[in-house]
């Protein structure tokens, strides 16, 4: 989890903010469930919850993030 500063528009008015950013390392087919997940306890009327696909890693990561997500939810 990382601490950031946001600037951002809402309601028509230029907002400033310190917000934390979190993110994990999962399987595209999880996307939905974490995503439904968050939404339940978030507080934010509209939140960030996006995807950046892996285009290359190393092996070791990759079977990682495999004997990680298998069956996990």
């Amino acid at each position: 989890m990382e601490k950031i500063h946001s600037n951002y528009y809402w309601n028509n008015k230029f907002e400033e903010c310190d917000e934390y950013k979190l993110e994990f390392r999962t399987k595209k087919y999880l996307f939905d469930k974490i995503e439904s997940e968050i939404k339940k306890i978030h507080d934010y009327e509209v939140c960030e919850i996006s995807c950046t696909e892996i285009i290359k890693a190393n092996k070791e990561f990759l079977k990682w993030i495999d004997e990680n997500t298998i069956n996990k939810m």
